[in-house]
């Protein structure tokens, strides 16, 4: 049985610690290079463009947000991503100011179509790009009440397997070079 956990440890630590890398550059470096965020899925709604934990790269758009567009919203104290359907109505009358600072008509991809939200431009985040695939799901099964225990014991079984094979991995680096 060690020798099966000890089989299963070594992909474990390297996919862990692979991910951490790849996670900790991307925020170190790409996230002030790019002027990007990184925005974790909560949940299905944007269900099947984004998954719960996935981990998205939101950056500033480069134009005017169109229908279609996946961004990245501050909306009700919580960061989401959720897909732009248009722009606020505002009457001419209004002024360019008003109209200029009209903004972004929202819903989320499982939401009923008669669900829409007004989302001010200045909580608009960015638009989303590249997404991680589930690899935020341990901060999510962690952050829901209903999910916490269970998130716990993924949280701690990926970290007791990742320092098997950690441990491991050096045994067998040293075995190498002697």
């Amino acid at each position: 049985m060690l020798r099966r956990l000890r089989g299963l440890a070594r992909p474990v630590a390297a996919l862990v610690l692979t991910a951490a890398a790849v996670l900790g550059g991307w925020l170190l470096l790409l996230e002030p290079a790019l002027g990007s965020r990184p925005v974790l899925v909560r949940d299905e709604a944007m269900s099947p463009s984004l998954r719960t934990g996935d981990v998205a790269l939101a950056v500033r758009p480069d134009g005017p947000l169109g229908a279609g567009t996946i961004v990245a919203v501050r909306r009700e104290g919580r960061v989401e991503a959720t897909r732009v359907i248009g722009r606020e109505e505002v009457p001419v009358e209004a002024g360019a100011d008003a109209r200029a600072a009209a903004g972004l008509l929202v819903r989320a991809d499982g939401e009923p179509l008669e669900v829409v939200h007004v989302v001010p431009l200045d909580d608009v985040l960015g638009e989303v790009g590249a997404a991680v695939p589930r690899v935020g799901l341990p901060v999510v099964l962690l952050r829901d009440p209903a999910t916490s225990p269970l998130g716990t014991g993924v949280v701690v079984v990926v970290l007791a397997l990742t320092g098997i094979g950690a441990v491991e991995l050096a045994r067998e680096r040293r075995r190498r070079r002697e």
